[in-house]
């Protein structure tokens, strides 16, 4: 497990769906590093509801904090967890490039390539 992701709520979870978003945000994080250099790590809370009917709805909230002390925080429900997990990624990816844009740098281009890929 990456020691810059820190999950809390995976007990909440059954083995196979832990295994499903460790690797899913694990990937997000390569995918994000390569993006911002100076990341330092990326908080994952994972909750579920409806556990008592047939389908769980899942909430996930990604936090990652720069060395500059900007947070940017995400948070998406759904039911299906991949779905979650990529939405929430792509949320945190144009939260960070709007923040960049209005400082005058230009990463669209560069976020666009890397997470399109």
């Amino acid at each position: 497990m990456n020691k810059q992701i820190q999950y809390t709520g995976l007990k909440n979870l059954n083995l196979d769906e832990q295994q499903k978003i460790k690797k899913l945000i694990s990937n997000s994080y390569k995918k994000i590093q390569y993006l911002i250099k100076d990341i330092e790590k990326i908080d994952v809370l994972i909750k579920t509801y409806d556990i008592t009917g047939k389908r769980k709805r899942y909430s996930i909230t990604l936090k990652t904090e720069l060395p500059s002390k900007k947070i940017f925080t995400t948070t998406v429900e759904d039911w299906i967890l991949s779905t979650v997990c990529h939405k929430a990624v792509n949320d945190l990816k144009n939260e960070i490039e709007k923040n960049y844009k209005t400082e005058g740098k230009n990463w669209s281009y560069k976020l666009r390539k890397v997470f399109t890929s």
